[in-house]
C-alpha cells in the first residue's frame, strides 16, 4: 500500500498547474491500476505477473512496475 500511495503522490505532482480543473481518476483491474488526469493517462501500475514473450525463459516474468509513465502533456 505504501508503494501505491507514493506512486499516486508522484503522479499527482506530475499533473502540473492545471490539476484543479481536471479530474484525477484511478481505474483498477485484476492486472493493473491506471491513473488518469481527465482523459489523459498518467501512469499504469502492473500489479499482476506479466509473462515474457514466447521463447523467453519464464524467469523473466515480472510484476510491480510502472509502464508507461506519461509526461504531463500526455
Amino acid at each position: 500500500m505504501k508503494t501505491f500511495l507514493c506512486l499516486t503522490g508522484s503522479a499527482i505532482a506530475l499533473t502540473g498547474s492545471t490539476f484543479a480543473s481536471d479530474t484525477v481518476t484511478l481505474k483498477e483491474t485484476d492486472e493493473t491500476l491506471t491513473l488518469s488526469r481527465g482523459e489523459i493517462p498518467v501512469l499504469v501500475y502492473h500489479k499482476a505477473d506479466v509473462l515474457p514473450p514466447s521463447g523467453v525463459d519464464p524467469v523473466f516474468t515480472r510484476s510491480g512496475f510502472v509502464y508507461p509513465l506519461h509526461a504531463p502533456s500526455g
